[in-house]
Order: structure tokens, then sequence, then C-alpha cells
């Protein structure tokens, strides 16, 4: 390329370059310590020089407006959608995962409080049972007082405290049916229902005993007063053989027999009550007791019978109706024998009261084991 060419050739930079100096410059500028913009000369070389600048675009030309951009609305309801729905989910699934913990929670709560109800029940009943067993041990110690020398009242004595004590220990039995704590849930009446059962399955144990302890009190007492009874008819009837005489009045034979069938009548109430009370208790020593008392009855009754037919005889001055009356009441005085009655027929108390608790024992023990498998039971229907 020549320099004629160049479009540089007149351009006074280009042109000065290699005769630059700084004089050139210097003279050129005048810099004032005052002031850092510098003082250009108008008239100097270079600004004559420096060609027109070009006008500056605008910073924003105004453009065409773009056209808008294609929207798809389907996928953007799409996409709204799945959102929704994830979210849906994560609350239904944070709502299910809360109830289910919830659930469970409440779940073990009830569990551990139907639980802990339950050993409550359990452990009043194994503490009543325990204390049974010792007092039925120490009833069959109570007739160790018993004395030979006043038999029928200390006797009789021990069989009524025994009742007493009988009484008690069923009662309290009865209370604990009463008293079993329960919240009115069905898995905890399922449960008492049970408890209950067993209880009351042990408390016939007690109840038997009680029945065969006042059956005895009962047959002792009344057989002690009919024997006593029986024995008194003698000095009275003594009375009509001392007054065998002819100075002795009718109606001094007519006191006496009043005297004999008063005696009588007593005699009469005293064995039925024996009777009443074997009724109760046919299990009460051998087999034909009541029926021996029965026939007793029937002997007293003869007694009775005769008496009056004499006293008639007497009244009425006829001497067959004395005679007839006379022969049946000494007839049924010699059949009267309670001795061959009563014999053996007391049961072995102290043995009855072993029994009694042995018997108790395999109850209560029996129980323990279907209480525990019912236990088990319920709270596996509680946990489903």
């Amino acid at each position: 390329m020549s320099n004629n060419n160049n479009p540089f050739n007149n351009n006074p930079f280009v042109q000065n370059t290699q005769n630059f100096n700084s004089s050139q410059l210097n003279s050129n500028f005048n810099f004032s310590s005052q002031n850092s913009i510098p003082n250009i000369n108008p008239n100097s070389p270079v600004n004559q020089n420096i060609p027109p600048v070009p006008p500056v675009p605008p910073m924003n030309p105004n453009f065409p407006p773009m056209p808008p951009m294609p929207q798809n609305k389907s996928s953007g309801g799409l996409i709204i959608a799945i959102v929704v729905v994830l979210v849906l989910l994560l609350i239904s699934g944070l709502g299910v995962g809360g109830f289910i913990y919830w659930n469970n929670f409440q779940k073990q709560q009830a569990i551990e409080k139907l639980s802990a109800t339950i050993d409550g029940n359990l452990e009043k009943y194994n503490s009543l049972t325990e204390q049974t067993i010792e007092d039925l041990e120490s009833l069959s110690k109570n007739y160790n007082s018993v004395s030979l020398s006043n038999l029928v009242e200390s006797l009789t004595k021990v069989l009524n405290e025994n009742v007493n004590t009988l009484t008690q220990i069923e009662q309290k039995h009865q209370d604990l049916i009463n008293n079993l704590s329960s919240d009115n849930q069905n898995s905890l009446k399922e449960f008492n229902d049970s408890l209950k059962k067993e209880i009351e399955n042990a408390k016939q144990v007690l109840t038997s005993n009680k029945i065969l302890h006042e059956t005895a009190s009962c047959y002792i007492s009344s057989l002690n007063d009919l024997e006593k009874t029986f024995v008194g008819l003698g000095p009275i009837f003594n009375k009509i053989n001392n007054s065998n005489n002819s100075n002795t009045s009718i109606q001094s034979y007519i006191d006496v027999t009043n005297q004999l069938l008063k005696e009588i009548e007593k005699m009469e109430k005293y064995n039925q009550t024996i009777i009443d009370c074997l009724e109760k208790n046919p299990n009460f020593g051998n087999s034909n007791l009541i029926t021996s008392y029965k026939n007793l009855q029937r002997t007293i009754i003869q007694m009775k019978e005769g008496l009056e037919i004499f006293k008639s005889g007497l009244q009425k001055n006829n001497a067959n109706d004395i005679n007839k009356g006379g022969k049946m009441f000494l007839d049924a005085i010699e059949k009267f024998d309670l001795d061959k009655i009563s014999q053996s027929s007391l049961p072995d108390m102290p043995k009855e009261i072993q029994k009694a608790a042995n018997e108790y024992k395999l109850r209560v023990n029996a129980s323990k084991k279907t209480l525990e498998e019912k236990k088990a039971q319920v709270l596996e229907k509680v946990k489903l």
C-alpha cells in the first residue's frame, strides 16, 4: 500500500509521530496547579484537524415488539394439577400417618389401663383367697377347745363362732364381687364376669361349710333340749305313781297329766326343729338320719295322744280310756331311744373343715390359670 492512499496521511497525529516530543505536547496544554482539568487552546493545530464526531445513536432504540411466546395451556394445567395432587397426597399421608400414630398411641394407653385394672382386681382376689385359706385352717383348730366335761355347751359355742367367721368370709367374697373396679369397658366387663364366676365358685365351698356348721349347731342344740325334756318326764310321771292311793283326787291325776302333755309338746317342737335343720342339709350325718327323727316324731305324737286319751278317761271316769291311754303312752316311752338315733350321726367337724379348706385351695388354684388365660385373651382382643 502506498502512502498516497493512506487515509491517515493528513492526520497530524500520524504526520508528527516521528517528530513528536514532550516539549511540544506541553506547549499545547496548560496545566494549572489549581485545577486538574487542562485548558485546551482552540487555536492549536491539533483541535483544528480533529474530524467531527458522528452522532451517537440512542441507547434505547425503538425496536418492534417481539411476538408473544406460544403458551401450552394444557401442559401448564397438568403441571398445576400434578402439584396439587402431590400436595394433597403429602397432606393425606401426613394425616393418615398421624391418625395411625395417634390410634396406636390411644390403643396402647387403653391396653395399659385395662391391664392395670385387671391386675388390681386380681390382686384383691389373690389377697382375699390367701387370707381365707388361713382362716379356714384356724377354724379346725378351734375344736381343740371343746371340753368333754361340758361337751354340748362348749361344742355349740365353737360351732356358732365358726358360723359367724364363715359368714364374714362369705360376705367378703360377695363384697369383692360387688366392688370390682370397672369403667364400663366391654373388655373389662368380660374379664370381670369371669372373675365373678370364679369368686362365686370359691364362695360355694364357704357357703356349704357354713350350712354344715349351722346344721351341726342346730342339731346339737335341739337334740340337747329334746334329751333334757325327755329325761324330765320321769320325775313328773312318778307323781302319778306316788299319788296312787284312795285319797288322791282325780284332779291331781289330771294336773300331772297336763304337766306331762306340756313337756311332750316341747319335745315335739325340738324334734321338729331337728328335722327342719336336717332337711336344709340332707348330707349331714348318715343318710337315714332324717328318717329316724321323723319316726321319732311319730313316737312323740303317740305319747301325746296316749296322755290325751288318759286325761279324757279321767275326766269322764272311763276306765277303758284310762287303760288305753296309759298303755299307748308307756309303749311310746319304750320305743323312744335317742342313743340309737344319735350314735355316730354327727360328722367329724374338724375333718369337714379341713376338707373344705382343701377344696377351696383346689378351686382357687384352678381359677388362677383360668383368669390368666382370660386376661391374655381380653388384652389380645384390644390389640386387634
